[in-house]
């Protein structure tokens, strides 16, 4: 008579179907948490390597999407793809800017949330900045009004 247990084993739809004896279903086991182990480490060791600021880096090798490493993975290499891609916009728009050309947007197309929104805010204050070089500019070509003193000694 077999007794139930609150332990469940994780789906082997994407695997080899599960084993019919104790010791293979260890065997099994065993081996489902070395892969854990191996690609938790992995995961880790990305994570170190984004951390020092290195957002080129990349989980590859796992194939399986849609279990939970396949998961885990790729949703660090999305978050990774999104965040890589609004570091470069911002860092090119605001170099831009520094040397007096404001034409230079973030691109918001695929940025969500927070990254969306602080893409916007960099637009706006390139365009305010835009305006402000402007009307900077004009000021220093109007000749100087009635009543003020001539600058030039």
């Amino acid at each position: 008579m077999t007794t139930s247990t609150s332990f469940h084993p994780p789906s082997y739809s994407h695997r080899s179907q599960p084993p019919r004896s104790e010791g293979s279903r260890v065997e099994a086991l065993e081996a489902e948490l070395a892969l854990y182990k191996k690609w938790t480490n992995t995961m880790a060791e990305a994570c170190e390597r984004i951390a020092g600021g290195d957002l080129e880096a990349r989980i590859l090798g796992y194939e399986a999407k849609d279990d939970e490493i396949g998961k885990m993975v790729h949703g660090l290499n999305h978050l990774l793809d999104i965040t890589d891609a609004f570091v470069r916009e911002a860092k090119a728009t605001l170099d831009y800017a520094s040397h007096g050309k404001f034409f230079r947007r973030v691109i918001l197309r695929g940025l969500p949330g927070t990254f969306r929104d602080a893409a916007i805010l960099i637009n706006t204050a390139t365009e305010k900045m835009a305006k402000q070089a402007k009307d900077l500019e004009r000021a220093r070509e109007e000749p100087d009004r009635p009543g003020q003193a001539n600058r030039a000694v």
